[in-house]
């Protein structure tokens, strides 16, 4: 397996684990949920039409992003897949970073009712896995746009091509 298949595999897996535990938060389960705290936790837990409306949304851009990890183990990637794998990835790595270190921040500071238990889960689990599942799909994209197999431009296209 090339290294863009290893990233965009591992993009795979962290999208799709996060798909299903908000998944299974959206079909009424609530393990884990305290674990998240604050209003997304009070979301969760609501179960009221917006509130499962929220919760639906989430877990299709979280499949929405299986699908577009997936794309970069393709043969023939178009250029605009590959700019929103970057680029997405890029921006989902940099909001769990900043999410880590607000959660850190947040334990040192020790904030009158500040939720310990969700900040921990946040600062350890939450936040990293969006971190890293972005920058795996940062790597499978970068990876992806290095290809010689990559779509170049759309006029290179042979007529019949019509797609993996």
């Amino acid at each position: 397996m090339r290294s863009p298949n290893r990233a965009a595999a591992l993009a795979m897996v962290l999208a799709g684990a996060s798909a299903v535990v908000s998944m299974w938060w959206l079909c009424g389960g609530t393990l884990g949920l305290d674990a998240l705290g604050g209003g997304l936790e009070r979301l969760a837990r609501e179960r009221s039409v917006t509130a499962l409306a929220a919760l639906s949304m989430v877990v299709v851009a979280k499949l929405v992003a299986v699908v577009l990890a997936w794309s970069m183990t393709r043969s023939r990637v178009s250029p605009t897949l590959v700019r929103l794998a970057t680029w997405g990835g890029a921006a989902l790595a940099g909001y769990g970073l900043l999410l880590t270190a607000g959660s850190a921040v947040g334990l040192v500071l020790d904030g009158d009712g500040a939720d310990r238990t969700a900040l921990w889960w946040h600062a350890l689990l939450w936040d990293p896995w969006f971190a890293m599942w972005g920058l795996a799909l940062m790597v499978a994209g970068r990876s992806a746009a290095r290809s010689p197999s990559t779509i170049q431009d759309d006029s290179h296209r042979s007529a019949d091509y019509v797609g993996d």
